[in-house]
């Protein structure tokens, strides 16, 4: 890791730093923006982006999801240009560090270990950096932290730190940027603690602003309904909820009870899915067993389910990760303790 940079004139010494990145060095480079809410860290990256590329599409090139962003990086017009250059506003609500194991975010993850080639920048704006994912995070070459605005000269006080992660201390260390300049004596070297960035163009502000309304709007409405579904569910006498009387499962646990649904049973298939040892997933049901979740209960419930899906139609084929339902649910009542607890 070099960052040492040569100070070009009439460009700020971390977009030079990141064009090298891009060119130079042939690499990519993921920048984290982070500040609290109307700090400007999305309107920095917009900067930031116009100003390595002037032709930069907000419209096009800013999204709020995985999904967005896959259909922009396969698309044959992102992959012509010059300056491959996408922003991730808000990550933190589709890919935060409690629902990483979806396999959305096991995707997103799986991209940003290995897009490298591809040249691209990516700029992530969320308003802290433990909103990421630790694994997410290790990936992050750059974090430029939101300080103070200045409503006179429009301009962002940001402070850039290079990050440089060492798998052997487990330790992420940060770095700042040195420019310099040719002299007669030799190189003179500065240090950037602070980069002041400027208001990004009027036009591409508007654009901004009205896809984030938009979002902001569709975001509201799919928690209302949430809330709605909730409402019904705890109001229905006919269907008691299933977590009426027992106690409340941790987001560990509940990842174990989603798969229980799915109709997976085996610790070993479980432990695979969730990325953790079978002892860990032996204890989180030893957990759950006390507060009242028996796996012999959605057994049982899965059995009846496939039998009346059986009767109304052609059986499906229930399966479960290359694995046929059938060998994960015993034919009698007994329950295989070591996989089941």
């Amino acid at each position: 890791m070099s960052n040492l940079i040569r100070k070009v004139s009439g460009e700020r010494s971390k977009i030079s730093y990141i064009k090298r990145q891009v060119t130079r060095l042939n690499s990519n480079h993921m920048e984290l923006f982070s500040g609290i809410s109307g700090s400007g860290k999305t309107w920095c990256a917009i900067s930031d982006a116009y100003r390595i590329d002037p032709e930069f599409d907000v419209s096009r090139q800013l999204v709020f999801d995985p999904e967005s962003l896959m259909k922009l990086i396969n698309s044959e017009w992102f992959k012509k240009k010059k300056w491959k250059i996408v922003i991730y506003d808000e990550p933190q609500i589709t890919m935060n560090s409690r629902t990483w194991q979806s396999k959305g975010n096991k995707m997103m993850n799986y991209l940003v270990s290995t897009f490298r080639h591809q040249n691209i920048v990516l700029y992530f704006c969320c308003p802290y950096r433990d909103f990421l994912d630790s694994a997410s995070m290790k990936m992050i070459h750059m974090i430029t932290e939101m300080v103070s605005i200045n409503r006179k000269t429009k301009k962002v006080k940001t402070k850039p730190r290079i990050q440089q992660y060492n798998s052997k201390n487990k330790k992420t260390y940060e770095h700042c940027v040195f420019p310099y300049v040719k002299t007669e004596h030799g190189r003179r070297i500065t240090k950037l603690i602070y980069d002041n960035i400027s208001k990004p163009p009027q036009y591409m502000i508007d654009i901004y602003e009205k896809m984030k309304t938009d979002f902001t709007s569709k975001l509201n409405l799919d928690i209302q309904k949430g809330f709605e579904n909730k409402d019904k569910e705890a109001t229905s006498p006919d269907e008691p909820s299933e977590f009426e009387g027992k106690g409340r499962l941790t987001m560990k646990q509940l990842d174990v009870l989603n798969l229980w649904k799915e109709g997976i049973f085996d610790n070993k298939i479980i432990a695979e899915q969730l990325g953790v040892g079978y002892s860990n997933v032996h204890r989180r049901q030893q957990s759950m067993r006390k507060k009242g979740f028996l796996a012999e209960q959605y057994i049982q419930n899965a059995k009846k389910h496939k039998e009346n899906t059986q009767t109304s139609q052609p059986a499906p084929n229930l399966t479960s990760i290359g694995t046929d339902f059938n060998d994960n649910l015993p034919q009698t009542a007994t329950i295989d303790k070591r996989s089941v607890v």
